[in-house]
């Protein structure tokens, strides 16, 4: 499973894991979706939480993680 950092038009980050390998088929599937379920990852937690299910639209950002990465970038977008 991938990690990824998403930012999300309103601001808010979220760290995330799919079964999908690499950024590059990451992008393919928001191209031709409009959700997208996946599972997040938090700080303290162990493992990961229940599925959680994203707008594409609204994602402003996504990034690769370091497989076992816990922690994001503190970059901010400018709205």
């Amino acid at each position: 499973m991938a990690r990824f950092e998403v930012t999300m038009s309103s601001g808010d980050k979220l760290l995330i894991e799919h079964d999908i390998a690499s950024i590059e088929e990451m992008r393919l599937v928001l191209e031709k979706t409009d959700f997208l379920a996946t599972r997040e990852v938090r700080l303290g937690a162990p493992g990961t939480l229940p599925d959680v299910v994203l707008s594409t639209r609204h994602m402003m950002l996504l990034r690769p993680l370091a497989e076992g990465a816990t922690q994001g970038s503190s970059f901010r977008p400018k709205r």
